[in-house]
């Protein structure tokens, strides 16, 4: 199993989330439970996005096949929309997918100490190491951070509007299902890719 807390339960593919609210890889078990992961790791050999309805809103998901040469697939899901998605997004992006990677998660909580600064609201994380060296995000063009989101009010309440954050990161899905489903063909403009285009672009993976 390419997770780094090991179970014996389960067939051969193992369905996680990658929850960006706690900084935990999720597993859901037979019984009602649940088991809590730190890292994952393996070669990602399939990328799509799926899309379900949730109390009348429709979430798009980023959902990567992850193989270590054993009998066993990992489906690890990460819902869009969010900064820490597009880290992941941007980490794969900066990898070369033809080796293993790992990915860490975590959290920091409110009132811990990081080096000299105090942390003001709990906040989570994700990391990516390959080949013992820690990758920066690539979210092209030389760029290391995603765009900043606009601000909006709404209800005299100002909020981020992720627009630009989910333009760019639908432009990267589309760059990483051309490089790991080729068969789907190319996406010809990556600038209007989004996240139903990626889904479409791309071979549902085997189950």
């Amino acid at each position: 199993m390419a997770l780094a807390k090991r179970s014996n339960n389960g067939g051969n593919n193992i369905f996680v989330d990658i929850k960006g609210n706690t900084g935990e890889i999720v597993r859901k078990l037979e019984g009602g439970g649940v088991e809590t992961y730190d890292s994952l790791d393996g070669t990602v050999t399939g990328v799509d996005v799926r899309s379900n309805t949730y109390k009348g809103e429709e979430i798009h998901s980023l959902r990567m096949k992850i193989e270590d040469g054993s009998d066993t697939k990992i489906f690890a899901s990460v819902g869009l929309g969010s900064f820490f998605a597009g880290k992941i997004v941007g980490l794969l992006n900066a990898a070369d997918l033809s080796k293993p990677i790992t990915l860490n998660v975590g959290q920091m909580k409110a009132g811990e100490t990081v080096g000299d600064r105090v942390v003001e609201k709990d906040t989570t994380w994700v990391t990516a190491w390959q080949d013992g060296k820690r990758l920066t995000p690539d979210f092209g063009n030389g760029a290391t951070e995603l765009p900043k989101a606009n601000k909006v009010v709404v209800s005299g309440k100002e909020m981020n509007d992720m627009t630009p954050v989910n333009e760019k990161v639908a432009e990267l899905i589309g760059g990483l299902i051309d490089k790991l489903h080729p068969e789907a063909g190319p996406s010809d403009d990556h600038e209007q890719v989004d996240v139903d285009a990626a889904a479409g672009a791309a071979q549902r993976m085997a189950a």
